[in-house]
């Protein structure tokens, strides 16, 4: 008897477990169409082959110190910023197109300059992003594709749905090696898969506004003595990461031979269509400051939460937390991703944009290229980036 209730249970709750799975899956199904038809729900920065944001909106906003991404830049760690010194770093008058971009409504049909690249170029944290002034000082119609966390395969699918058909004659890359290149990953192949890692980030920008149970000391901003000057500094752990890896070990991962195949493949479009590639590498904090720091055991604190990369058996660069994370070979591996993606273009040949001497020059005279506590470039930064190009593009032919 006591069997047969058993196997009666065990059928129904098998039942019901098929039958919620089921209904999981058609959910998902239903979902899946709705962004499809509707990608203005999704959240705003996710890396999906569609653009995120509503179209044809104007938000204006100050950035302040404290705004700084609460997700990427742990509380815990940055000492509280006292309201002095809370300052307002940009005036921003946000415009998004009628395709959700970052450009004035409405787009013209031809277009000078199509720029593809993260959000360092999206400039949601500048008064006047650097797209925005490179048109002011060319005279170009620059249409600007960018958006958060969008990844090679992303930047070609934003080119040929919105970028060539306008006739462009430059298609300007943003490469931020430690993401483009590093930390690459393909396009997710249906919406509803990429909304995991985007939802719990959202979730934690929204929840983590009070205190922490964690008990750690504060460690932001450090003190580093730079040639003629000292400088307050907040870095993302994730791109300090990033110096950890040396050149040889980029240039023999799969994830090198995988970025390079697809910007060599995006490249062919662009010529194809009778343009030239410009890539513009985007140097980080970490980049900039970490090669003019003349006391490397001031640095030692900022490395909580660094894990080092190493290259896998598989030939994939891993984080391997059981490395020691060495301070001196991260100096010495500030430009090893530069060097290589600046080679790597010198043989196609494009053009290769860096701002990395010009923001360097920056430092040294006392001025910030980059926000105070966010790792975005600051005012300065985004107007040097858009004179470096500028001046680029000027001298430079393409038919």
């Amino acid at each position: 008897m006591e069997n047969g209730l058993a196997l009666l249970l065990l059928k129904n709750l098998t039942a019901a477990a098929l039958k919620l799975s089921l209904g999981i899956l058609a959910c998902l199904g239903l979902f899946e169409a709705t962004l499809q038809a509707n990608p203005a729900l999704l959240l705003r920065g996710m890396a999906l082959p569609a653009p995120v944001d509503p179209p044809i909106m104007t938000q204006v906003y100050d950035v302040r110190s404290s705004d700084a991404d609460l997700f990427f830049w742990v509380p815990d760690l940055i000492r509280p910023i006292p309201p002095e010194t809370d300052r307002v770093e940009a005036h921003v008058v946000f415009e998004t197109d009628e395709f959700g971009f970052p450009n004035a409504a409405p787009l013209p049909a031809g277009v000078e300059v199509v720029v593809l690249g993260r959000s360092y170029s999206v400039g949601a944290q500048s008064s006047d992003p650097w797209p925005r002034a490179l048109a002011r000082l060319t005279g170009y119609k620059v249409l600007n594709l960018s958006q958060g966390a969008s990844g090679i395969d992303l930047k070609r699918a934003y080119l040929e749905r919105f970028g060539l058909l306008r006739r462009p004659r430059w298609v300007i890359v943003e490469v931020l090696p430690s993401m483009d290149i590093m930390g690459y990953t393909p396009i997710p192949s249906t919406l509803v898969q990429g909304l995991v890692v985007p939802t719990i980030q959202e979730l934690a920008r929204r929840n983590r506004t009070g205190g922490s149970n964690n008990e750690v000391d504060p460690i932001f901003p450090v003190e580093v003595d730079m040639p003629g000057r000292k400088a307050e500094l907040t870095f993302f752990a994730y791109y300090l990461s990033a110096l950890t890896a040396d050149g040889p070990s980029i240039l023999a991962s799969q994830q090198w031979a995988t970025y390079t195949r697809h910007l060599s493949d995006l490249a062919q479009e662009t010529r194809a269509n009778g343009a030239c590639l410009v890539l513009l590498y985007a140097p980080t904090k970490a980049n900039v400051y970490f090669p003019l720091a003349e006391d490397l055991s001031q640095l030692e604190p900022a490395l909580v939460g660094v894990t080092a990369w190493r290259l896998g058996e598989e030939g994939w660069l891993v984080g391997d937390p059981r490395v020691k994370v060495d301070v001196a070979a991260m100096q010495a591996n500030a430009s090893a991703a530069r060097d290589l993606v600046a080679t790597y273009a010198r043989q196609q040949p494009w053009l290769f944009v860096d701002p990395t001497q010009a923001m360097t020059k920056a430092v040294l005279n006392g001025e910030s290229p980059f926000m105070a506590y966010d790792t975005h470039w600051s005012d300065l930064g985004h107007k040097l980036v858009a004179q470096e190009l500028a001046s680029a593009l000027e001298g430079a032919d393409c038919p």
